[in-house]
């Protein structure tokens, strides 16, 4: 009988342990095969994608609370994820700490869109859609086509290498590419109503636009000012 009831102390020890360190990293894992695009409409939750050479697509929720429920879909070679929760639940909560970190194979398209969170991505060789209603974005070692807009948020890049048109929208906020294309390969089409374009550190006033280049990059700014930087001065 002592043995029995040492062995049900065990196990009940066993499982606090368990769900204590669950609760303290609160984050999960999810894996799915066959995957070729990915699509997101996040609601306060931000959301990051990692590309790396693998085949599998893993999805990790860190710190999202039971209140939001993501609901994942796969049809065919494309993963929808949705995000529903209680409204006004969040009051008073800090929501930055809410994320989706999704790994991926570096060949994945992206269409991703979150209303009030942040959008980072990296190492993806596609078609990479973003969208923020209030959120900055941020793109690290891209190489493909790139349509990214944000209402309230900057536009950061790092590394990327354009091989279609592409377009940065911001409404209040900078747009701040380094791209491995040199000048030459691309054709720019810039706009700012408030604020100023400076490309390969020359100033170009509120708008620039030359069809010299096998790319079209389209930039558009309200309150906001725009750095462009090509390999032409990164190398030097």
């Amino acid at each position: 009988m002592k043995k029995v009831f040492l062995i049900i102390i065990v196990i009940i020890a066993a499982t606090v342990i368990f769900s204590k360190n669950v609760n303290e990293n609160n984050s999960s894992a999810y894996s799915y095969t066959g995957i070729k695009n990915i699509k997101t409409s996040m609601v306060i939750i931000n959301i990051e994608v990692i590309g790396s050479d693998r085949r599998d697509v893993e999805l990790e929720y860190v710190n999202i609370p039971d209140e939001i429920k993501l609901e994942v879909e796969k049809k065919g070679d494309t993963l929808s994820i949705v995000s529903n929760y209680k409204k006004k639940w969040f009051n008073g909560i800090n929501l930055s700490k809410f994320k989706l970190i999704v790994y991926a194979p570096e060949s994945t398209d992206l269409n991703l869109e979150s209303v009030a969170g942040k959008i980072s991505v990296r190492g993806i060789n596609g078609q990479v859609i973003t969208s923020t209603t209030a959120g900055k974005q941020s793109f690290e070692n891209l190489t493909g086509v790139i349509k990214a807009t944000t209402t309230a948020g900057d536009i950061n890049g790092t590394n990327i290498t354009l091989y279609g048109d592409s377009d940065f929208e911001t409404t209040a906020g900078n747009i701040r590419i380094d791209f491995k294309n040199s000048l030459d390969d691309i054709s720019f089409d810039m706009k700012a109503v408030v604020g100023e374009i400076e490309v390969n550190n020359n100033s170009k006033g509120r708008e620039y636009s030359n069809s010299s280049g096998l790319y079209r990059l389209n930039t558009k700014s309200v309150f906001g000012n725009q750095e462009i930087k090509t390999s032409n001065l990164l190398t030097l």
